[in-house]
């Protein structure tokens, strides 16, 4: 949907597969795996240690400017009492700063969202970078540098191996991101 909306799923609302609209999930229950598809969407994954609650978010710019990560973590808070000291994030594969070429309509929106520092200048083309905009977003709620990890985080317009939009266009597949509650 490009926005935040979310669900909290256990087994008493299971959710079939792609039978929902929204972008972001969250449960705690184990023995559930949660899911996003993406083409260069950023897919953000949380997993708590402490409480074991996980979520998964679908990250595009305009869920990103609207703080899509911050609501998922801010609904874990509600529903489990996630804390931020206890909580891991994992970045997914999507296009990358390298690749996130902008024009000037959506340099607009970004900077009256605030989020100057997601943008990035090179050979007068402007670029913007899903993932540093995320980061600073949780920074901002308490995240701390070793919170975070990019290991998945791959450039999907670089890497062949990933779906991208904006190399193959509407026909092309999604990206899967999974992430299971086991404890």
């Amino acid at each position: 949907m490009h926005g935040v909306q979310g669900y909290n799923v256990d087994h008493d609302n299971y959710i079939a597969p792609c039978s929902i609209e929204g972008d972001f999930l969250i449960t705690q229950q184990k023995n559930i795996g949660l899911g996003v598809l993406t083409a260069d969407c950023l897919p953000i994954m949380m997993v708590d240690s402490v409480t074991r609650a996980v979520g998964i978010a679908h990250a595009g710019w305009r869920g990103s400017v609207q703080k899509i990560a911050l609501a998922m973590f801010e609904s874990m808070q509600r529903s489990f009492g996630s804390k931020a000291s206890d909580v891991q994030v994992f970045f997914g594969p999507c296009i990358k700063k390298c690749c996130y070429e902008v024009q000037d309509d959506f340099v607009d929106k970004i900077v009256a969202a605030g989020f100057n520092d997601a943008l990035y200048f090179r050979s007068e083309r402007i670029y913007c970078d899903l993932v540093s905009l995320n980061t600073g977003l949780l920074k901002a709620a308490g995240f701390s540098e070793k919170s975070f990890n990019f290991d998945f985080n791959v450039c999907t317009l670089c890497d062949k191996n990933y779906y991208s939009y904006r190399r193959n266009g509407h026909s092309i597949g999604r990206n899967v991101s999974i992430i299971f509650s086991y404890l």
